[in-house]
């Protein structure tokens, strides 16, 4: 993480996932599927709660399925973000953490 990237397992083969790029992380059961942002996706068979752990402070967790990279967020609710056309739902659980994140609090 100290160099701007990561490295994950994906489809038997090592992927390199630049910081910078990333826009968010979703949970889709046991597999992380990371939404880059030209469009590619990376999916690695790993857990969401251990990537929370592992993501400086720029990521947020809005979600039990979602966190995302405060510097891409184009605007946000207190229901939702929004990640250039993607709308992704701020959970209630995480939403007095999230928005007080996100108001810089």
């Amino acid at each position: 993480l100290d160099q701007g990237y990561f490295t994950v397992r994906s489809n038997r083969q090592t992927a390199n996932v630049k910081l910078d790029e990333l826009l968010y992380l979703e949970s889709l059961g046991d597999y992380i599927e990371f939404q880059l942002e030209n469009g590619s996706k990376i999916s690695s068979k790993e857990k969401i709660s251990h990537m929370e752990k592992e993501l400086p402070d720029s990521f947020l967790r809005i979600h039990r399925s979602f966190i995302v990279n405060k510097a891409k967020i184009s605007s946000f609710t207190r229901e939702y973000v929004m990640m250039g056309e993607t709308e992704l739902p701020i959970s209630r659980s995480y939403k007095q953490k999230a928005l007080g994140k996100l108001q810089g609090n």
